[in-house]
């Protein structure tokens, strides 16, 4: 399992073949869950919660002989929400998993 410990920030497994799917991804987030004056966290960051909650904080991954397997064309995508720009890619094999955790 991946686990990314953070409350505004949300971790799947889709498409990198295609780098217009992050940003469609992020667009779709940002179009269900738009900021609102009548929210009342005090941070305000109430719609990166949401976008949070609705991706999820783990997603479970398949290990063989040491290597993580995903399909072609497919990698981790974390995504900061509270700073959409900041999503970056956990391509597995190796990779170190910027504040997530492989468990």
């Amino acid at each position: 399992m991946v686990f990314c410990p953070h409350t505004t920030a949300g971790i799947t497994i889709n498409e990198n073949a295609d780098p217009a799917v992050q940003h469609d991804l992020l667009l779709g987030l940002s179009k269900v869950f738009p900021d609102r004056p009548e929210f009342r966290h005090m941070e305000g960051n109430s719609a990166a919660h949401l976008k949070s909650s609705c991706m999820g904080a783990s997603t479970t991954v398949i290990i063989e002989n040491g290597q993580l397997v995903l399909e072609h064309g497919r990698a981790f995508i974390s995504v900061n929400l509270t700073d959409p720009l900041a999503a970056f890619l956990c391509k597995g094999n190796g990779i170190i998993f910027r504040d997530c955790f492989l468990f």
